[in-house]
């Protein structure tokens, strides 16, 4: 509901009687449905984006915000903020932080701007001191539901409803519109058999294909989440061309493991070290990798598998360099990473490192 502001809601004589009330002339701004769903993602904002330093013990919707300088001469070569915003709510109150200068300069010419000021550090700082303060004896309430809001699983690659194929960790909750709810399963998983060898899909000679449940990228327009471009656990464009005949495969086959260098169907060769002394430390959320480098030249490279322990999904990361972190891993998941090099045009790998675990504690 909208209503236009008022400084006085009520004036009473000495008798405390009413001399003047304001009426309040609210008009419909948006449905219900749409300020909960705002809402729940502004509280997103505050739990888990710029606005954490602002977080209470009772729900908090917030957003940040900066204003650039103005592209004046005196400001020329200069990097800093001309306004920095904190608007917040809570079920009770509402609150808006404004930091900066009410002119460019000061009397005697000096620029005036916010420096490494921005929105969701200061000004939420000081909305937390004012509204946590005001609401600390109040009970902590939750943002009044609609009826009209329902929730689905849907599958965060698509933004469809899940399929028997979408694995667990693209899969998330979300609340909708009852009439905007998503009707259609998501059909971009499937089950791919992958070359170990070339990463390529697999052909009928392929030695010890690899099933894996990978998706079909959606088009561009459809890529609901900024998740769409990780490129390891879509369906290879290209299919293996390495094991096209069965002479092909039993040739490869003869040529594992003996060292003569030439093992041009990417398969382990034992003139390629396998990285040594590979080790995997945690701190929260992020798992930081490293290894020795037991091969020189600048074609050299790094493959890292990753998988979860109840998970067949596994995520390859490359890398020149002999360290590599790996963010944003899940509360209460226990992951594993193996390792081996490789050179950069694919012609040889070393074999696979023994896998390394590593648990992040539960929240």
């Amino acid at each position: 509901m909208y209503s236009p502001p008022k400084s006085i809601l009520k004036i009473v004589d000495s008798g405390d009687n009413i001399v003047y009330e304001a009426t309040p002339n609210q008009t419909i701004a948006m449905k219900d449905t749409t300020a909960y769903m705002v809402t729940n993602m502004l509280q997103t904002v505050t739990n888990e984006g710029t606005g954490r330093r602002a977080r209470l013990s009772r729900p908090v919707a917030s957003k940040t915000g900066t204003t650039q300088l103005p592209d004046k001469s005196i400001f020329k070569g200069i990097k800093g903020n001309k306004d920095a915003w904190f608007a917040a709510y809570t079920p009770e109150m509402v609150g808006v932080v404004w930091m900066g200068y009410d002119e460019d300069q000061s009397s005697n010419g000096t620029p005036q701007y916010l420096r490494q000021i921005y929105g969701g550090k200061y000004p939420a700082q000081i909305w937390k001191y004012v509204i946590g303060g005001a609401t600390k004896n109040l009970p902590a309430k939750s943002f009044t539901k609609p009826s009209g809001i329902v929730s689905a699983t849907i599958d965060t690659k698509s933004g469809l409803l899940v399929s028997k194929l979408t694995p667990n960790s693209y899969t998330k909750t979300e609340i909708f519109d009852k009439n905007n709810l998503p009707k259609e399963i998501s059909s971009i998983w499937q089950v791919v058999k992958i070359c170990p060898e070339t990463g390529g899909k697999a052909t009928e000679y392929c030695p010890n294909p690899v099933e894996k449940i990978l998706f079909t990228a959606p088009k561009e327009s459809n890529k609901i989440t900024g998740r769409g471009a990780d490129s390891s656990l879509q369906v290879p464009t290209k299919t293996c061309t390495v094991h096209t005949t069965p002479q092909a495969n039993v040739d490869n086959n003869d040529n594992k493991g003996k060292g003569n260098g030439n093992n041009n169907d990417g398969s382990a060769d034992t003139t390629m070290n396998t990285p040594t002394d590979f080790t995997v430390s945690l701190n929260g959320t992020t798992a930081f990798l490293e290894w020795t480098d037991n091969i020189s030249g600048p074609s050299v490279m790094y493959e890292i598998e990753r998988w979860e322990e109840t998970s067949n999904e596994t995520k390859t990361i490359t890398t020149y360099f002999n360290d590599v972190s790996d963010k944003n891993l899940s509360s209460g998941k226990t992951y594993y990473y193996r390792i081996r090099a490789v050179y950069e045009d694919k012609s040889q790998y070393s074999s696979w490192s023994s896998p390394v675990s590593v648990s992040v504690p539960a929240e």
